[in-house]
Order: structure tokens, then C-alpha cells, then sequence
């Protein structure tokens, strides 16, 4: 049950939350279903998406590091 509610998480975060880069700073979904950003909107997307990813990387080191 564990698994499976931790899966749905991250497929949902995947496709519907996360922009890539690849597409432009669009998430899955937005691509899939036509929805374009502007390019200024994109930029600010990839910035705030990188600087939201350093942050949580640093809040949740592992005890190694």
C-alpha cells in the first residue's frame, strides 16, 4: 500500500507538477495537451524550479554528506 501510494505521488509530480526542460520549462501534461507557456514564463519557470531544487537538496542531505 506504501508503494503504491508513494508511486502516485511521484507520477502525478512527474507529469503534472515538475517542468522539463526539455519541453520548454512545460510539464508532461501541458505538452500533451497543447497548453504553451510564453518564453519570459518559461524562463521564470526553470529558474524557480532550480533554486526550489537546490533548497530542498540542502534541507535534506543524507547523514554522509
Amino acid at each position: 500500500k506504501h508503494l503504491k501510494r508513494i508511486l502516485q505521488y511521484f507520477i502525478q509530480d512527474y507529469n503534472i507538477n515538475r517542468p522539463h526542460g526539455m519541453l520548454d520549462g512545460s510539464t508532461p501534461m501541458e505538452a500533451w495537451t497543447g497548453n504553451s507557456i510564453s518564453k519570459d514564463l518559461r524562463t521564470n519557470v526553470l529558474k524557480k524550479a532550480r533554486i526550489d531544487r537546490l533548497a530542498y537538496n540542502k534541507e535534506h542531505k543524507c547523514i554522509k554528506c
